[in-house]
This record gives structure tokens, C-alpha cells and sequence, in this order.
């Protein structure tokens, strides 16, 4: 690694401190470029000596190596070692912000394995919500499609409800299928194999059931 890559590096673990025992990803150029523009926010609206200045030539930035606070100073004008650690706190404490901080922990393979697997449980989460929303669709259907037929169940109502094609139905009468209540039971893939019904007939029937906010199985 070279003196500028350590400098960051160094940047990075006095900002984030101790987040785990591993070490850093490799710092990258762009991570780099990254770092620089979070330096450049420290003054903006602000007056007097850049803290970013500071801190690049304090931790060698430059690619020429940490340096003390002293020869930080003496960089900057002949600066106090004082003064420039002053600087160099309220410098870091800034960039620990949590709206800072975040950027430099990206850096570390367990906090972005950490997101990836938060997305995940939000992925799952979602899921399963759509899934739930999507029951509570067709159970609502259901039962307004039990109203309007003046019916217990969708047992009673009869496939001619559905107003399907000649060829659609006789399929369907060919199987034992009468009733809303026996379409149900199958699945697609189960109707897309029966010979003759293939997958015009199948669309057909989304179509119609579709209508009443209806829909089969899929598996």
C-alpha cells in the first residue's frame, strides 16, 4: 500500500474508531475522491484556516506521509501544535457525524454485508406484505361475488357465469369443472395441461375472472 492510500486509511479508522476487528476493503481511488469531497463540506460557510487542509496534510494526504502536529503547523505558516490540534479535533468530530460517518463506513466489508442483508429482510418483509394484500383481494372478491350471486359459496355459482367460449367450457365440462368453486381447486399449470384447453383458453379465463377481482392459483 502506498504512503497516500495508508494516509486515508488512517483518516478512516480515527473517524470511525473501532467498528469491528477486520481491516478496511482496500481504500480505491474513487474511495479516495470520495473522502476528498466529504473534506471539502467541512468548510463550506465556514471562515479562517480550511480544517480540510488540515487534515490532509496532518495525515499525509499529499502521499508524503503522516505528520506531526507540529509539522502540520509549520506547513501552514508556523501554526501551534496547539491550534492545529484544536483544528484536527473539531475537524473529526465533524466527520463523525452520523451523516458523515456513514460514508466512511461504507468502507468496511461487514457494515455494506450488514445492508445487503437489512435489504433482504425488507425484500422478504415486502413480500410477504403484497402476498397478505393480495389474499385479502381475492377473499373481499369472493365474498362480493357471493353477495351478488345471493350464494353461500363460490360452489354454487356456475362456470356459465363466467360467460366462456364453446371451447373453453366444454374443456372445463370435460374434467368435472361446473362450478367457481371447482375452477378453483386447480392450479394454471394444472388447467395448461389438460389436452385441448392450452393457453388461449387459459388467458381466456383470467380475463373473465379478472373481472370480479378474481384470479387461480398459480402453483
Amino acid at each position: 500500500m502506498d504512503e497516500r492510500a495508508k494516509g486515508y486509511e488512517s483518516l478512516v479508522y480515527e473517524v470511525v474508531g473501532k467498528y469491528t476487528d477486520e481491516e478496511l476493503l482496500p481504500i480505491r481511488e474513487q474511495d479516495m475522491e470520495m473522502i476528498d469531497k466529504e473534506l471539502k463540506l467541512l468548510d463550506e460557510g465556514r471562515e479562517g484556516r480550511s480544517l480540510a487542509e488540515v487534515l490532509k496534510l496532518r495525515f499525509g494526504l499529499d502521499g508524503k506521509g503522516i505528520r506531526t502536529l507540529k509539522a502540520t503547523g509549520q506547513l501552514l505558516g508556523g501554526v501551534g501544535v496547539e491550534c492545529i490540534r484544536q483544528q484536527e479535533s473539531r475537524a473529526l468530530r465533524r466527520l463523525r457525524h452520523p451523516s458523515r460517518r456513514n460514508a466512511f463506513l461504507r468502507l468496511y466489508r461487514s457494515y455494506l454485508d450488514g445492508l445487503e442483508k437489512r435489504n433482504q429482510n425488507l425484500n422478504v418483509k415486502n413480500d410477504k406484505l403484497e402476498s397478505e394484500l393480495e389474499e385479502y383481494r381475492e377473499e373481499r372478491a369472493r365474498k362480493e361475488m357471493e353477495a351478488r350471486f345471493n350464494v353461500r359459496s363460490l360452489a354454487e355459482i356456475n362456470i356459465d357465469e363466467l360467460e366462456l367460449s364453446f371451447r373453453t367450457h366444454r374443456c372445463l365440462s370435460e374434467i368435472g369443472v361446473s362450478t367457481l368453486g371447482d375452477l378453483f381447486q386447480k392450479t394454471e399449470e394444472e388447467f395448461v395441461a389438460i389436452r385441448g384447453f392450452g393457453r388461449r383458453c387459459l388467458y381466456e379465463m383470467r380475463e373473465a375472472l379478472s373481472e370480479y377481482g378474481l384470479s387461480l392459483k398459480k402453483k
